[in-house]
């Protein structure tokens, strides 16, 4: 009886831990989608689809004075109520310049990339 409740025990404590990390995971996605930045004179130098299986999204590259080479992915936000990506890649021309404001971060090994939700044309 008591290895059983041992058991149990360990089980309930694994639980709580997966339940635990799913949240924090989860709130952690979302804090991610709500940390606006403003990248100002972005000049576009390259844009593209990525296809991932059913999964697809735009990348932008682009260069500014600051910053130097940059990258983004334009893709929905549900978290924003923002199902505006393609015609934001669309209206994004390549040798033009913007300031971009851009949610999420670069992690090279998680392929996760700032995500464009509003941009504005530099007039020169």
């Amino acid at each position: 009886m008591k290895n059983f409740a041992k058991h149990m025990t360990a089980g309930i404590l694994a639980g709580a831990i997966l339940i635990g990390g799913i949240i924090a995971l989860t709130m952690g996605c979302r804090a991610f989608n709500f940390n606006d930045t403003v990248y100002k004179s972005v000049t576009i130098t390259e844009k593209y689809r990525v296809n991932k299986g059913s999964d697809s999204y735009w990348i932008v590259l682009g260069e500014n004075p600051d910053n130097g080479d940059l990258e983004f992915k334009i893709e929905d936000n549900v978290f924003r109520g923002q199902f505006n990506a393609t015609s934001i890649f669309n209206k994004l021309k390549i040798g033009k310049t913007y300031n971009l404001t851009v949610v999420g971060f670069r992690s090279g090994w998680l392929s996760e990339y700032p995500n464009i939700i509003n941009y504005e044309e530099v007039k020169e």
